[in-house]
C-alpha cells in the first residue's frame, strides 16, 4: 500500500530503496546526497520500500526530504510471495526489489534502484537520461568475481546495487513473477541471492551503464595494477570514473559506519551522516574481540590506503 501518493509529474525523476529499521540511516545518506547532488533541480520523489522503519527513522528522513522540497512515499510490501526464501546473511528487504512491479504504483514508468550503502556524487540527471536501447535495466558490471552458480563470464555479471529501471517493460514481462519462480527453483544455489536471480533473468540481456555509477572496491586495485583489461571497461571509462565519480559502493566488507574500514570517501560519508543525523552515533558498537581480529589486518588495510593514494589524488569532498 502506497501512503501520499501523488501523480508523477512529467519532470519527476523516481529514486527506489528498500529497508529495514536497521539500515534506515544509512539509507537517508543516500537520499540526502541524491539530494545535495541534485544541480538540476529535477523533482526528485522517493520510494521507499518498507521493511520496519521506526517512526522516529520515518520522521528524520522526512524532515530531510522535506527541507528540499522532496517527498518520500513509503510503500508497505506484502511478504507472503517471499515465504520461505533463504535469507542467509541478508535481511528479508534485499528481496523487496524483486517485486517493484507490484509494489510501485501503476504510473511509475522508470525508476532508478539505489542499494543504502552508496554515496552519489553527481546529479542524477545523467544517470536517468541513459538510453536503455530496449532493455528492461540498465546496470554495471560487478568488478569482483561472478557468481560461480551461473556459469556467467565476469563481464556479463552485473551489480544489482545501481539499477535503471523500465517499469513498464519490467511489468509487461511478468519480471516480479520469473524472479519469485527464479527464486524458490534454485535460491540456495545462489551466492549473491537476489543479484544472482536478477542476472539470472536478465542474462546476456542488459544495458551496461557508465562504470561510474557504481564504482565497487575493488575499482582501486584495477586502476593501480592497470587490470581494466579483464572487465568489461576500458581504461577510459576507469579514469572517468576517478575524475568524476557518480556513485560510490560501499560494497561487503567496506561499510565506512565500520571504524576499521579504510575508503577514500569514508570520511566525506561520515561529514555527512553528521550533518543530516548529528544526534546519532556514526560507529557500530563493536566488541574488544572483533575490533583484535580487524587490528591483524591494519598493515594490509594501510597498504590498501596506499594503494589508493597511488591511483590518483582523488581525495576531495564530491558533494561540494
Amino acid at each position: 500500500m502506497v501512503f501520499g501518493l501523488l501523480m508523477m509529474k512529467a519532470d519527476q525523476l523516481n529514486v527506489v530503496l528498500a529497508s529495514d529499521d536497521n539500515y534506515a540511516l544509512w539509507m537517508g545518506v543516500v537520499m540526502f546526497s541524491c539530494l545535495e547532488k541534485n544541480l538540476s533541480k529535477k523533482n526528485m520523489c522517493f520510494y521507499v520500500i518498507d521493511g520496519g522503519i521506526s517512526k522516529d527513522n520515518k520522521d528524520k528522513i522526512e524532515k530531510m526530504a522535506g527541507s528540499y522540497q522532496s517527498s518520500v512515499q513509503w510503500i508497505t510490501p506484502c511478504g507472503e510471495s517471499l515465504q520461505g526464501l533463504p535469507i542467509k546473511r541478508y535481511g528479508i528487504a534485499t528481496y523487496y526489489r524483486l517485486l517493484l512491479g507490484q509494489l510501485l504504483p501503476q504510473h511509475v514508468s522508470k525508476v532508478i534502484y539505489l542499494d543504502c550503502d552508496l554515496l552519489i556524487a553527481d546529479d542524477l540527471k545523467c544517470l536517468w537520461e541513459h538510453d536503455l536501447s530496449g532493455h528492461v535495466l540498465g546496470a554495471v558490471e560487478n568488478l569482483g568475481i561472478a557468481s560461480p552458480s551461473l556459469n556467467l563470464e565476469r563481464q556479463q555479471y552485473f551489480n544489482a546495487g545501481v539499477l535503471l529501471i523500465d517499469m513498464y517493460q519490467w511489468r509487461e514481462k511478468g519480471t516480479d513473477d520469473k524472479l519469485i519462480t527464479v527464486m524458490k527453483k534454485a535460491g540456495d544455489k545462489y551466492r549473491y541471492l537476489d543479484q544472482d536471480a536478477l542476472n539470472t533473468i536478465f542474462k546476456y540481456s542488459w544495458s551496461r551503464l557508465p562504470l561510474r555509477w557504481n564504482i565497487q572496491p575493488s575499482f582501486w586495485s584495477k586502476i593501480e595494477k592497470s587490470k581494466w583489461n579483464i572487465t568489461g571497461y576500458k581504461k577510459e571509462d576507469y579514469f572517468l570514473a576517478l575524475e568524476k565519480p557518480g556513485a560510490i559502493h560501499f560494497l561487503a566488507k567496506s561499510k565506512p559506519w565500520n571504524y576499521m574500514v579504510f575508503h577514500p570517501y569514508k570520511e566525506v560519508y561520515k561529514s555527512l551522516f553528521e550533518t543530516i543525523f548529528p544526534k546519532q552515533t556514526f560507529y557500530k558498537d563493536v566488541s574488544f574481540k572483533e575490533n583484535l581480529k580487524k587490528l591483524t589486518s591494519f598493515g594490509k588495510a594501510l597498504k590498501n590506503q596506499r594503494r589508493i593514494r597511488r591511483s590518483k589524488k582523488i581525495f576531495y569532498d564530491p558533494v561540494k
